[in-house]
């Protein structure tokens, strides 16, 4: 166990001046260098979603990744980062427009299911039985059972080394009546590795 002395500021109620005084804190483990594959495998568990885009004909596609993230508040936006070797990074480069759904704890199998295959050979929404609802403002549907979907426009789009981030402005925004958990990436394979972060902790719920 290593001791550290670290500076901690403490604030008086009373008063608006900041006294800083001096404490020991007790880490058990010390950080050592590691290859860097080795560090960035120690992200889980990792939030994940399902990223819905159409083909020019309107068939919807799904592909489940890790890479999303809110950029912006005002306006809100979200960027997703996809391989360019994915049908769906080509589907959104076409219409630059997507869904970014959020799984609820009853999707592990479906996004396992969608993550197995290309949508450039499988038509993944007939052949899951995907329940969908149409969205307002764009042409992917929402997922039915997710615990939110979010409508997105394109409206910036990078490359960053071997993958591309698409920034959508979110144009619309659907969640479940029923709170519902969401899924996270626990890391490891198959479709176990899906689950709900925290079981007692539902989204939406107040308690």
């Amino acid at each position: 166990m290593k001791q550290v002395t670290a500076p901690v500021e403490k604030y008086c109620q009373s008063k608006t001046v900041k006294v800083i005084t001096r404490a020991t804190v007790q880490y058990r483990d010390t950080l050592k260098e590691s290859d860097i594959k080795e560090a960035i495998s120690r992200k889980y568990p990792e939030a994940v979603v399902l990223i819905v885009s159409v083909d020019e004909r309107g068939r919807p596609n799904a592909m489940p990744a890790g890479w999303s993230m809110f950029t912006s508040g005002d306006p809100p936006m979200l960027a997703v980062s996809i391989h360019p070797d994915r049908f769906s990074h080509e589907l959104i480069s076409r219409t630059s427009e997507f869904v970014v759904t959020f799984p609820g704890e009853d999707q592990a199998s479906l996004v396992e299911l969608c993550g197995s295959c290309t949508g450039a050979e499988v038509d993944k929404f007939d052949c899951f039985s995907i329940p969908t609802s149409p969205a307002i403002e764009v042409k992917p549907p929402l997922i039915e059972g997710s615990v939110a979907c979010l409508e997105c426009i394109v409206e910036v789009t990078c490359r960053t080394g071997d993958h591309t981030i698409f920034a959508g402005r979110i144009v619309r925004g659907h969640v479940s009546e029923k709170p519902t958990r969401r899924l996270y990436n626990l890391g490891g394979e198959g479709v176990d590795r899906f689950r709900p972060l925290k079981p007692r902790e539902i989204t939406g719920s107040s308690k």
